[in-house]
C-alpha cells in the first residue's frame, strides 16, 4: 500500500508539472492573434519559435497549436524533418474534446514518432468561438527510469487493460486481457497505438 501511494504521488506530480500548460497558452493574446489574424509568414515563425522556447524550458515532448479543422499550425519542432505542422491529429479523441470547450488528456503513440507520450489539451477561444487546440505531449521514460530498482513491479494500464507503463519494456503495450473486436477497432480509428501487436501478457490470475 504504501508503494502504491508513493507512486500514484509520483506519477500525479509529474503530470500536474504540464497539466495547467496548455490553458495557459491558450489564454495567451499571441495564440489567439494567430488564428485570428490574416495568414502571416512573419507571425508564424514568432508562434513556432515561442513554442519551441516553452517547450525547452518546460521539458515537454512537444507544444503545438492545431486549427479547428485538426491540422497542426504551429509547432516547437516546426524545423525538423518529422514537423508537426500539416499534420492533421482530428481523429485523436484529446483533440475533439478540446473542440468542445473542454480541456483533455489522452495517452498514445506518436503517430510521426510512435513513441509513447501523454497528452494535455486546452481550446483557444475568442469569446464564445472556439479559434483552435493547444496541445503538449510529455514523455513518460523518465518517469519509469525512476522505478529501476523497486521491490516492486509498477504498470499503468489504459481503461482497455493496455499496459502503457511499466518498469519492464517486455510487457508495455501488453494487454492483461483479451481485447475484443469492439476495442480494438476503437484503438484502430483514434490510432491510438499504430504498429503495435497489443498481444495480451501471459497473466496466471491465484483463484485464492
Amino acid at each position: 500500500d504504501s508503494a502504491l501511494r508513493l507512486t500514484v504521488a509520483g506519477l500525479d506530480g509529474a503530470l500536474g508539472r504540464y497539466r495547467p500548460l496548455p490553458e495557459l497558452l491558450a489564454d495567451t493574446q499571441i495564440v489567439r492573434s494567430f488564428l485570428t489574424s490574416p495568414p502571416s509568414a512573419d507571425l508564424a515563425d514568432h508562434v513556432n519559435r515561442e513554442l519551441k522556447k516553452i517547450k525547452q524550458v518546460t521539458r515537454a515532448s512537444h507544444v503545438y497549436l492545431i486549427g479547428p479543422d485538426g491540422t497542426t499550425i504551429a509547432a516547437d519542432n516546426f524545423d525538423a524533418e518529422t514537423s508537426f505542422i500539416g499534420k492533421n491529429f482530428s481523429y485523436r479523441p484529446y483533440f475533439k474534446l478540446a473542440m468542445t470547450g473542454k480541456p483533455s488528456r489522452y495517452f498514445a503513440l506518436g503517430t510521426t514518432s510512435l513513441k509513447r507520450g501523454y497528452y494535455f489539451a486546452a481550446p483557444v477561444r475568442n469569446n464564445q468561438t472556439i479559434l483552435g487546440v493547444v496541445a503538449v505531449k510529455m514523455d513518460v521514460d523518465e518517469i519509469e527510469a525512476a522505478w529501476a530498482g523497486l521491490e516492486h513491479e509498477i504498470i499503468v494500464v489504459d481503461p482497455n487493460g493496455i499496459i502503457f507503463m511499466s518498469g519492464r519494456s517486455q510487457w508495455r503495450l501488453a494487454s492483461i486481457e483479451p481485447l475484443s473486436a469492439e476495442t480494438l477497432e476503437r484503438i484502430s480509428s483514434t490510432r491510438q497505438y499504430p504498429r503495435a501487436s497489443l498481444s495480451d501478457l501471459p497473466l496466471k490470475f491465484d483463484a485464492k
